[in-house]
């Protein structure tokens, strides 16, 4: 349910480059930087420190991706 409100959030749809370029990228840097604004997850300013927060941010963007094929896996069997 929350995959389907965030594809309506980000206006994507199914297989475009919305949906698989940009907008995972764009959504966990958001999600990364409110959390690190909000002090849930602390974000030193050495370079190492800097790389892990950047590598983070790239994982979370390929569970995003998977999470996305996932979903549409599943309503395609449903149809």
């Amino acid at each position: 349910m929350l995959l389907m409100i965030s594809s309506i959030v980000v206006l994507s749809v199914k297989g475009t480059l919305m949906e698989l370029g940009i907008s995972p990228i764009v959504t966990s840097g958001l999600i990364m930087q409110l959390l690190a604004g909000a002090k849930i997850i602390e974000v030193g300013d050495t370079p190492k420190d800097r790389a892990l927060f950047n590598g983070a941010q790239k994982c979370m963007s390929l569970l995003y991706i998977s999470s996305n094929f996932q979903r549409q896996h599943s309503l395609s069997q449903s149809l």
